[in-house]
């Protein structure tokens, strides 16, 4: 069998097209969190943050975090084994909040990574219905944990995740992170991950996994991921 070069020129342009085609769907399919109303009620939410070595960004996260129009939430930092100035930061921001509590975290058993133990430590103290684990270098608007919570009961769902505004600074972040998202936004077609709801066409973001809690134990919670450096992409399969 002989294939053309014409033929050999078109196999780029077709692939290309399908993901332009896909990428343009999804713009229109794209659920945002703002557009769901408020719920009725407020369940009690966990607002849990890992931080190691965060002294630059966990100040700015902190308060956007308490800043929140959610009536009924807690926030815990967990300061996993500092060795800069992350615990006095958060000693200051808690004398002036008693919503925020600051975990020490305890040092790390055999068979888990850092930022799973982390999350696992914060979870036990957590005293929410529904759990919400974010990163340290995040920012909020004041009604993010409003929509997030209202998505999620409207969606009759144990696990949202979201995709953030990323702000690449380093010309490293400007290559890598605009690929990232680009490849799940052009490659994972929301049409088909609506109807189908299976595994292979879904995808989460570890910057923001927010759960039922009863859900999060049924599976495990992070000891099930505790090797798993992308535990985000680990729940999806599951």
């Amino acid at each position: 069998m002989s294939v053309s070069l014409t033929e050999h020129q078109n196999s780029p342009i077709i692939f290309l097209s399908v993901l332009l085609l896909i990428a343009l769907s999804n713009l229109l399919l794209l659920r945002r969190l703002h557009s769901y109303g408020r719920p009725s009620q407020f369940p009690r939410l966990s607002v849990l943050v890992p931080a190691r070595n965060e002294e630059t960004n966990i100040g700015l996260c902190v308060r956007s975090l308490l800043a929140q129009d959610y009536p009924d939430f807690e926030l815990l930092v967990l300061d996993d084994e500092s060795s800069d100035q992350t615990a006095q930061v958060l000693a200051s921001l808690a004398r002036s909040d008693n919503r925020l509590r600051v975990l020490s975290g305890q040092p790390l058993p055999a068979g888990w990574l850092g930022k799973q133990w982390a999350c696992q430590q914060l979870s036990q103290a957590a005293t929410g219905e529904l759990l919400l684990f974010t990163d340290a270098d995040t920012r909020y608007h004041p009604q993010a944990l409003s929509n997030a919570v209202a998505a999620l009961l409207s969606e009759r769902t144990d696990l949202l995740s979201a995709f953030l505004r990323e702000e690449a600074v380093s010309w490293g972040e400007r290559l890598v992170v605009p690929v990232l998202l680009w490849s799940i936004f052009s490659f994972l077609p929301l049409g088909l991950a609506y109807w189908l709801r299976l595994p292979a066409f879904t995808a989460a973001n570890g910057q923001f996994l927010l759960f039922r809690r009863r859900a999060y134990e049924q599976i495990g919670g992070h000891a099930a991921v505790r090797q798993h450096t992308t535990e985000d992409l680990a729940w999806c399969g599951t």
